[in-house]
């Protein structure tokens, strides 16, 4: 069975890399494999690895579906090696006449160091200690379109390990939402009767949960 799912992943993994080199790759997952990449460092086949190992492939279409996923998230940070603990042997003298008893008890330290893995969570299980990075969108009635679909999606990156999770919160509500909010684009569609009272109460009220966020 094992031997079976092993093959089935590799002809699936051939499939997406021969679609690439073709220029055939469902430009969807390009973005959510690039978005990986610049994320994590990792270089392509490295992230293919982690994909088709993880059996990722398949919740990350998901996300594309109409009334399935509607968020992904990946934690790329160290995680204990899954080897089992070495098992140290000692010797106990033995009840009967004359014999000794060789005892194994599990040592308190794993076969290897913790190493540097991604894999999708729900957030909830792992802490975050490296890098998180995020993909979602808000309206799931519908297909995701192969055009056009970076109008609904929204993704980001937060570093958990060099700038924390709150710190990472507080600058993209700063430097990415009260900007926008701030300096509207030109074409926009919304209603210009609106902009007094995103700028007189919502600003306000977005500075003020920033400053407490750095306090």
């Amino acid at each position: 069975m094992a031997s079976s799912d092993e093959e089935l992943s590799k002809r699936r993994r051939e499939e997406c890399e021969r679609k690439a080199r073709r220029g055939e790759m469902d430009p969807r997952l390009e973005f959510t494999f690039q978005l990986l990449v610049d994320a994590t460092g990792l270089s392509r086949g490295e992230l293919m690895d982690c994909i088709f190992e993880g059996n990722m492939l398949d919740e990350v279409n998901q996300l594309f579906l109409p009334y399935m996923r509607n968020k992904l998230l990946w934690f790329y940070q160290e995680v204990e090696d899954a080897e089992p603990l070495l098992p140290i042997e000692t010797i106990k003298p033995s009840t009967s006449r004359g014999g000794q008893v060789v005892v194994s008890k599990v040592s308190g330290q794993r076969s290897g160091p913790p190493r540097k893995k991604l894999f999708l969570t729900d957030g909830w299980q792992v802490p975050l200690a490296g890098i998180c990075i995020y993909m979602f969108r808000l309206n799931t009635g519908k297909q995701l379109p192969e055009e056009g679909f970076h109008k609904d999606l929204f993704c980001g990156v937060v570093d958990g390990e060099h700038v924390g999770l709150v710190a990472s919160i507080e600058r993209t509500m700063e430097f990415v939402f009260m900007e926008a909010l701030a300096f509207p684009a030109p074409d926009t569609e919304d209603d210009n009767g609106n902009y007094p009272t995103v700028k007189n109460q919502l600003l306000p009220g977005l500075r003020s949960f920033c400053s407490a966020l750095r306090g």
